[in-house]
């Protein structure tokens, strides 16, 4: 019950030869390029997607509510200083400013007074 000729069974065998060699193609070239895909996706990252990052942080940095935030509570923090007695209180106030308040942006400080004790504190004055 032999239903190919041995010209068709050696066709077939040549066609299941080559289609096992181009399967196995396009398997390494898959693989190939998945590694490329990874090598241009940390590349971004470190470039493009590092920049997109710091923007991102920049305009979070100016955000009305964020500004407003750290100005309510060096409001807070101006009391407790003007309240200490202790000078290691004082002194641990200012600490935690100059800490905390180390990239903040002053001139984001609309009251004076604040903006003054601000540049005070972060210009070793107090």
């Amino acid at each position: 019950m032999n239903y190919l000729s041995k010209e068709e069974k050696k066709e077939y065998k040549e066609a299941k030869r080559f289609f096992g060699i181009e399967a196995t193609k396009v398997i390494i070239y898959a693989v190939i390029l998945s590694f490329i895909l990874g090598g241009v996706g940390i590349a971004y990252k470190l470039t493009i997607g590092k920049a997109n990052m710091d923007a991102n942080r920049e305009v979070f940095e100016h955000n009305k509510s964020y500004v407003h935030g750290m100005v309510e509570d060096l409001a807070r923090y101006k009391l407790q200083y003007s309240t200490a007695t202790d000078e290691t209180e004082k002194k641990a106030i200012i600490n935690f400013i100059n800490e905390n308040y180390a990239n903040f942006d002053g001139k984001l400080i609309e009251n004076n007074s604040l903006r003054e004790f601000y540049y005070d504190v972060m210009e070793g004055i107090l």
